[in-house]
């Protein structure tokens, strides 16, 4: 497995404690943004959740301290706006009044509201405490990975995991560390599905990588484990254009061949299978 971190200022290689583990870094890139490695055990913690996309081939780590996370979102910005309408639509389609809706990552989402005004009752998960009151809206702070919500299994007709996934067990938000989190993550939500619920799913495609420790970027291989145990309904994929500064729509071949640290937006409407997935 080739294992990449690319990080702005160092030059050589950083040794790893683990046996055959060896961090190349290379970073004209991430130079010109402006990012700086705040220190190098930062690296070796990249690596080792690189390292967690067992299977494939290639694994690349992007470096990217905290205090420049507010400002490396550029054009990504904007991708909400997709994942968003690809949600209202997939809800229009389905029936869009009358459900049991669980929100993972809601803090601060733009949707809720107008969930909660569509005759839905809905309750938005978060590891980020969000002072909310809205009619027919339950908050609830609590690490999916390590906290069982105060919720009954199969009690959700619809769960919506838009740009949240893909941050589970990284740290960003303070949550708790795992390598696997994500894959965890999706079997444990999984659970509060009722038998052939429906889960709006949206990640970051490209080439397989951890931008550690904000969010991973999924190749197909580790984004089939993601999805296991789910039923695949539909899928759409929109990717950057900075010539027009704006997303638009493009095909799985064209998302999933983006590399060097960017990504595609990938959009599920997935099904609750009858078995559980198989995250090993």
């Amino acid at each position: 497995m080739r294992i990449e971190v690319v990080c702005p200022k160092c030059q050589g290689e950083l040794e790893l404690s683990a046996p055959d583990d060896k961090i190349h870094e290379y970073y004209e890139r991430e130079k010109q943004r402006g990012f700086e490695l705040e220190d190098k055990e930062l690296g070796i913690e990249a690596a080792r959740f690189a390292k967690g996309f067992s299977g494939e081939q290639d694994a690349v780590a992007w470096i990217l301290p905290k205090r420049n996370l507010a400002g490396a979102q550029g054009i990504h910005g904007l991708e909400r706006l997709y994942e968003y309408a690809y949600t209202f639509e997939k809800l229009r389609e389905y029936g869009p009044t009358g459900n049991k809706i669980l929100e993972v990552g809601g803090a601060f989402s733009l949707i809720t509201g107008v969930f909660a005004m569509s005759g839905n009752e809905l309750t938005c998960v978060d590891v980020q405490d969000w002072n909310l009151t809205l009619p027919h809206v339950k908050i609830v702070m609590c690490d999916v990975l390590r906290d069982k919500l105060p919720l009954p299994f199969e009690h959700f007709d619809w769960i919506t995991c838009l740009s949240s996934i893909e941050h589970f067990g990284l740290g960003r938000y303070d949550d708790s560390p795992d390598v696997d989190g994500d894959l965890r993550g999706m079997q444990i939500l999984r659970k509060y599905l009722k038998p052939s619920g429906l889960m709006v799913l949206t990640v970051p495609v490209g080439e397989a990588a951890v931008v550690y420790p904000a969010h991973r970027i999924y190749g197909k291989v580790r984004l089939d484990k993601l999805i296991s145990g789910f039923k695949v309904l539909d899928k759409r994929f929109y990717i950057g254009d900075m010539a027009i500064v704006t997303f638009k729509e493009c095909s799985e071949e064209q998302a999933f061949a983006v590399n060097e640290g960017d990504y595609a937006v990938g959009c599920w409407l997935l099904q609750k299978g009858k078995e559980p997935g198989n995250i090993i």
